[in-house]
């Protein structure tokens, strides 16, 4: 079985957390609500991983605070079964002004009473409590 490492950003701007809408044409969790993410290439760290999906994904400017949780999950698509651990880091940005990219089909900045009102992941949505309860504690 193959394995990837996706590293993934809470982030937040005024005490919100940008969630993405997965386009309905990708071929992997069509229309699910996520976290900016995405692979890590090889040669890069974590942080530089981050920086370059967050750009891409958002088109926003961001600051890594730091490494709060990771999770696992396998996918299935037509290559095979391949196993992904998803590292997410707490991040913070001073603007809200998305530019989503074609992966995505919508944004949204949200806060914990939000949560169930999305179709997100079980996993993602403890991130993004987890993400409330470190950011209390940071600032």
């Amino acid at each position: 079985m193959k394995s990837n490492v996706v590293i993934g950003g809470i982030i937040f701007c005024d005490d919100k957390v940008l969630i993405l809408k997965r386009h309905k044409n990708e071929r992997v969790f069509p229309g699910l609500w996520e976290l900016p993410s995405g692979k890590n290439h090889t040669g890069e760290t974590y942080e530089q991983t981050l920086e370059r999906e967050i750009e891409e994904e958002t088109g926003l400017v961001t600051h890594i605070k730091k490494e709060i949780s990771q999770f696992h999950y396998t996918v299935e698509t037509h290559e095979g079964k391949k196993k992904t651990t998803q590292i997410n880091f707490l991040v913070t940005t001073p603007t809200s002004n998305v530019i989503i990219s074609k992966e995505h089909e919508a944004f949204a900045w949200i806060d914990q009473s939000d949560l169930e009102r999305y179709n997100i992941s079980s996993q993602t949505k403890k991130v993004i409590r987890k993400g409330f309860d470190v950011l209390k504690n940071y600032f």
